[in-house]
This record gives structure tokens, C-alpha cells and sequence, in this order.
């Protein structure tokens, strides 16, 4: 059943006034929506913010995560269990994954080497500066995690991430997610290709050759599957905001919304035991870890979710934070960072990541300082392109001379991407409608026939894009 008849609403109004997908499926027995959570999560989580659990938001819980991961060297807390009731995956019916791990140990050991870098790496890093250098943005001395240390600092030290530098351990995950979605890990294909395998969701580690080491497989389904996991309490206090919003809605058409909707009341901690009954070895580190992000109180709160037909609760996710399959992945590792060239070079991507990444601190800084400049290139709702970089600069010289206030508003991005593929542009949000502009302009010495063939497809599209000419 689609969602827009599981809510009694039309699917313009469901798409257009609540920013839900009206055609989704919510049918245990029928496939998944092939659809994933994008990693782009890690770097805004506003719309799961607004009106959350704490200070912190979702993507600080999956720092959080990471640098336990990190700092205890427990791989195992990737293995996480299959949440079905957010019907996302590669096509397979969520009755039949009901009790699967979404991800095995042998993905699990992959993900981690990718995340302390040691996969990039002929040695494997003992996690200290191999140069012997200093890092003196980091006040604290070399020495085992603590129990008395604050459990909301998510910076990871050096001693641990395999890196030069300090950093977040949202910003180290997001790496690792770019990294294996890149061909430097040699499983690079086709979102579209990729399956659901049960085998690889199985826990019998008894099977594994830890001397031959095979290497998991993980695409955007194991991805999202992981991100989904340790995000649920946000994801729930979402779902129940949509359904008052819902409800809201009914009543002010003169609508019963009982008679329209069906709901059924359900904590965190209902989910995540109804996921882990056929695992129950994996039960208590995975509960302690999420009552040390949460606590018992948020984990146990009743958040009233939409109702399948069947009575089984359905937990929606922000469409910003979705992409689906055979769409192009919302964010790639040559999109970011400006030291992408050596000896008047650019370098490709295993020889950045290997020979430049890796071993230079200030190539880390660029990289991550980059990242954070990433979320404005996400979610824009309309976008002017100027013919080239002198009309980009012309407009913003006369924006200037009659509104010089207007740069504080406009928050700007340089170029950057391997060969700085990533066009400068500027992004405003605009108070009215909460809407996201971007001004930017075609790169290149064919970019006026591409503004020719860009504006004949905007034409038949009707698209939200605007050529300046």
C-alpha cells in the first residue's frame, strides 16, 4: 500500500505540503522501496534536529559511534540488525529479513580497516604519527580511552584514526562511505547491480578464514542500513512530527483523521528488540551502547508511527536525506578538496588518497575543511547559472554596490574537486518559503554551447533553474 493512501491524502499534497514521497510502498510482503539514506546526513541533520530528543542532533550520535569504534577497536559495532520497518533496500520483501543482520563480520572488518585507514595503507597504522610529528591541536596525551572522559567529545585523536590531525568522527565516517563508494576498494559498480544476499547478513564466523581475509562488500544498502540503525530515535520523533502534521491537516478539511489513518504506538527500544530476537548474542553491547547515546528514558518513549495493514509500525524518512537507486550518489571523494594536483598534475584518486591523503597533514586540513562546505551544494530548491565566471563575478559586483549586506547572507564556496570540477558558487536561504538559492556558472571554453543546450532543456522541463544570459 503507498503512502499516500496509508495517509488518505492526494500525492500532490503529501509531496508538496508534508515533503514526503506519496508513491513509497509500506507492505511487508510486497518489495522495498529501493531507496537509501544518503551519507549527506553527516553533514546537516537539521530536519531530523528540528524538534528532537537532545542539544545533539543525529548526526553527533553517529560521531559518537564512530569514534567508540575507533578508540576500542570493536568492529563488531557495525554489525547492526535489519530495521524493516523503514522499507528502504535493493527490492527484497522486509518479511523475508525480518531477523538478518544487515551487515556480516566480514564487512565489518572491511569497514573498519577503510575507517582507520589501514586498507589504504601497506602497513597496517598503529594509529600514531608515522613522521613523529606533534599534533598540537589536541591537548590530551596518548593514553586509553577513559571512562570518566565526556562522552559527548566526538573528536577522535590521531592515536586512533590512522590521520595527522584531529577530527570528528562524523567527518572520519563520511570519509570511509566515500571511500567504499569509490574504486580504490575495488567494488565500485552500478547501484543498481547490487543485491541483497542473505548469505552476507549471516553471524557464523565459524565459516570465515580470518587468514585469508576476504573482503566484505558494502554499497549504499549496507550503508544506509547502518546509518538508519543508530539514528532510529530521531527517525521516530520525525515519523511522529509528519503524523500530528498529517492530522492537523485532516481536521482542518473537516476530516475525522481516525477515519483516515492508522496508528500504532512504539519506542526505540520495541524496534530495535523486535530486530534482534534471532541475534540475542549481539543484544546487550548494542543496547548499552544506545542507552549511553540516548538513555533508557528516550530509548523507552512512545512515539506514535503510522500502522501497515498488517500492524506493523512504519518509520519515514526526510526525502533530503534519501537517494534512490540508479541515481547518482549524492556525494563522491573527488568532489571535495582543493590539493587534488602534484607537479602540475592531477592526481587520481587511489594516487590522492595513497600517496597525498595519508601522508599529508595539511592535504587532511584542506580535505575536511572542504567537507564542511559540502551541504551547500545539497538540497538547493533553484539555481541561476551565469554564462561564465565574468558574469558570476559582474552580477555579484553590482549585488554588492546596491545591497553590501546581502554578503552576509550569501554564504560562498570556492572551487574545489579533483581538477576543481566543483564549479565557485554561492548558496543563500531564503527566510520566505525556507528556501535554498544557488547562483553559480558553467566551467569551460564550450560553456556558452552549453548554456544553449542547458537552456533548451530547461525550457522542456520546466525545471527550477534560471540561465542568466
Amino acid at each position: 500500500m503507498s503512502l499516500s493512501a496509508l495517509t488518505g491524502l492526494d500525492q500532490k499534497e503529501l509531496k508538496e505540503k508534508f515533503g514526503l514521497e506519496p508513491l513509497y510502498q509500506y507492505d511487508r510482503n510486497e518489495k522495498d522501496n529501493r531507496v537509501f539514506m544518503s551519507p549527506t546526513i553527516l553533514l546537516h541533520d537539521s530536519e531530523l534536529r528540528h524538534g528532537g530528543l537532545l542539544e545533539r542532533g543525529a548526526k553527533d550520535v553517529l560521531s559518537l559511534v564512530t569514534k567508540d569504534i575507533l578508540e576500542t577497536k570493536d568492529y563488531t559495532l557495525f554489525q547492526i540488525p535489519e530495521v524493516t520497518c523503514l522499507h528502504m533496500g535493493y527490492g527484497m520483501k522486509s518479511a523475508n529479513k525480518e531477523g538478518k543482520m544487515a551487515l556480516s563480520k566480514t564487512d565489518a572488518k572491511t569497514w573498519f580497516r577503510v575507517l582507520n585507514l589501514s586498507a589504504l595503507r601497506d602497513d597496517p597504522p598503529t594509529g600514531r604519527d608515522t613522521q613523529g610529528e606533534e599534533t598540537t591541536e589536541t591537548t590530551e596525551n596518548d593514553s586509553e580511552p577513559s571512562e570518566t572522559s565526556q562522552i559527548y567529545d566526538d573528536t577522535v585523536s590521531p592515536r586512533y584514526s590512522g590521520l595527522k590531525i584531529p577530527a570528528k568522527g562524523s567527518d572520519i565516517l563520511c570519509l570511509s562511505i566515500l571511500i567504499l563508494n569509490s574504486d580504490v576498494m575495488g567494488q565500485k559498480h552500478s547501484e543498481g547491480e547490487e543485491t541483497w544476499h542473505p548469505e552476507d547478513s549471516t553471524t557464523d564466523d565459524d565459516s570465515e578464514d580470518d587468514e585469508i581475509e576476504p573482503k566484505g562488500k558494502i554499497g549504499a544498502n549496507k550503508v544506509s542500513d547502518f546509518l538508519s540503525f543508530w539514528t532510529l530515535p530521531y527517525l521516530l520523533n520525525y515519523t511522529q512530527r509528519k503524523v500530528q502534521e498529517i492530522e492537523k491537516h485532516h481536521e482542518a478539511k473537516k476530516r475525522d483523521p481516525r477515519s483516515h489513518i492508522k496508528t500504532v504506538k512504539k519506542s526505540s527500544l520495541d524496534i530495535f528488540t523486535d530486530a534482534m530476537q534471532s541475534k540475542p548474542e549481539f543484544r546487550p553491547k548494542l543496547k548499552e551502547k544506545l542507552e549511553k547515546y540516548y538513555t533508557t528514558e528516550i530509548l523507552e518513549e512512545k512515539y506514535t508511527l503510522l500502522r501497515g495493514n498488517d500492524g506493523s509500525p512504519i518509520v519515514l524518512v526526510p526525502l533530503q536525506y534519501l537517494f534512490h537507486t540508479g541515481n547518482a550518489h549524492p556525494l563522491h571523494l573527488e568532489d571535495l578538496g582543493r590539493k587534488w594536483e602534484c607537479s602540475d598534475r592531477v592526481l587520481s584518486i587511489k594516487e590522492f588518497l595513497k600517496n597525498a591523503f595519508v601522508e599529508q597533514r595539511e592535504v587532511q586540513m584542506d580535505y575536511f575543511n572542504c567537507m564542511k562546505d559540502a551541504n551547500l551544494r545539497q538540497g538547493v530548491d533553484f539555481a541561476f547559472i551565469f554564462p561564465g565566471k565574468g558574469e558570476f563575478n559582474c552580477f555579484f559586483k553590482e549585488v554588492m554596490n546596491s545591497n553590501p549586506n546581502v554578503l552576509t547572507e550569501l554564504k560562498h564556496v570556492k572551487s574545489q574537486g579533483r581538477g576543481l570540477i566543483s564549479p565557485c558558487h554561492s548558496v543563500v536561504k531564503c527566510s520566505e518559503g525556507n528556501l535554498v538559492v544557488c547562483f553559480t556558472y558553467f566551467q569551460g571554453k564550450l560553456c556558452y554551447m552549453l548554456l544553449s543546450i542547458f537552456n533548451d532543456a530547461a525550457r522542456t522541463k520546466h525545471g527550477r533553474v534560471c540561465c542568466v544570459v
